[in-house]
């Protein structure tokens, strides 16, 4: 009788362990287009900070893009109830990268379920 037990209690831990939370949303709202353009994000919510990981798609050389470095800026918030929720800002640069990995907010609590998580994009000073 000891041994089902322990197999369930052992099915039931291992199941809640391998529940993930869905797939958040990211809206990239961008200033920069002309330079570069981010495809595949993908949101890691397993670890602290909750990181976003993006291909670089560089544009080409003749596109109009503002920025006078390869230094960019990124803020990330949400919007719940008309209020902004700012999560995380900081610098990055895409000389020479073919992909980012940019942390989105410092804890997964600080991120409301099933609300869009906006990425705004501009060029560093």
């Amino acid at each position: 009788m000891v041994a089902p037990k322990f197999s369930v209690f052992a099915l039931f831990l291992l199941c809640s362990c391998a529940h993930s939370q869905p797939p958040q949303n990211i809206k990239v709202g961008s200033l920069v287009d002309g330079c570069f353009s981010f495809q595949n994000i993908a949101l890691d919510t397993t670890k602290e900070p909750v990181l976003a990981t993006a291909s670089v798609i560089p544009k080409t050389e003749n596109a109009d893009c503002p920025c006078k470095s390869a230094l960019m800026k990124y803020s990330t918030f949400q919007t719940k109830d008309g209020n902004t929720f700012n999560l995380l800002s900081g610098q990055f640069s895409i000389l020479g990268k073919e992909s980012v990995v940019l942390p989105i907010a410092v804890q997964k609590q600080l991120i409301f379920p099933d609300t869009l998580i906006h990425l705004s994009l501009s060029c560093a000073n």
